[in-house]
């Protein structure tokens, strides 16, 4: 699957922007747009945590790095799946929790058992590139 488009969309520029335009701007976006930036936010967070092969990160992105034992992914994976816990989506007639969702928790679970396994092989970092 592709995910080029929506990590640009999903990403620190585009959700580091919306507050200031929501806030500031000329009326064109709703002060609820703060919101929607914070979880762009989240996203390009979930992102960097399981799509980065280099052992050195980038500047104001802990997460946009190999994982390893020092590394914030562990704890970052454990939040993310509290946060994807508790999305729900509702219309006229139901409450549910889409797929996408379901699948983002898989995810990072999956992610958390296999950097468990690397480690118990002796492997000092998980270079997580998809």
């Amino acid at each position: 699957m592709r995910v080029k488009v929506a990590a640009q969309v999903l990403s620190q520029r585009v959700s580091s922007t919306m507050p200031g335009f929501a806030v500031h701007g000329d009326g064109t976006l709703p002060p609820t747009a703060v919101d929607t930036g914070d979880f762009i936010l989240f996203m390009d967070m979930v992102f960097d945590s399981i799509n980065e092969s280099r052992i050195q990160p980038e500047e104001g992105k802990p997460l946009r790095v190999a994982v390893t034992e020092g590394s914030v992914h562990k704890d970052f994976w454990c939040e993310a799946i509290k946060g994807f816990s508790g999305v729900k989506f509702f219309t006229d007639r139901r409450e549910f929790v889409p797929p996408s969702v379901k699948n983002w928790i898989l995810t990072l679970r999956d992610f958390i058992f296999i950097w468990k396994r690397l480690r118990d092989l002796d492997l000092s970092f998980f270079a997580q590139e998809i």
